[in-house]
Parts: structure tokens; sequence; C-alpha cells
């Protein structure tokens, strides 16, 4: 744990980088499943909500 504490002082901040990882990643993955749909607008908004169903 303590090498953890080193990078990241607080549990706050050791938080806030794990989400802003994971939401890095979220919007890559979003946005890599909707190219591969469609290219309209229309089609990448519904694929975008396609992409929330596959989550569940």
């Amino acid at each position: 744990m303590t090498i953890l504490y080193r990078r990241f002082e607080t549990k706050g901040i050791l938080n806030t980088a794990v989400l802003l990882k994971l939401d890095k990643q979220f919007r890559v993955d979003r946005r890599q499943f909707t190219a591969q749909t469609t290219t309209d607008l229309m089609g990448q908004l519904l694929a975008s909500f396609d992409y929330l169903d596959s989550l569940l």
C-alpha cells in the first residue's frame, strides 16, 4: 500500500486518478464502437445507446 501512497498522497487523489483513467477508456471504447457501427450522426447517437446497453 505504501507504493500507492508514494505516487498518490491521499485516497481522494488515488480515486480521482482511477476514475479519470476509467473515463478515458470508456470514451475510447465508445468511440470505437460507434465508429464501427455507422458514420452518420443519428446512427452514432443510437450506437452510443447500444454501447451502453452492451455494458449491462
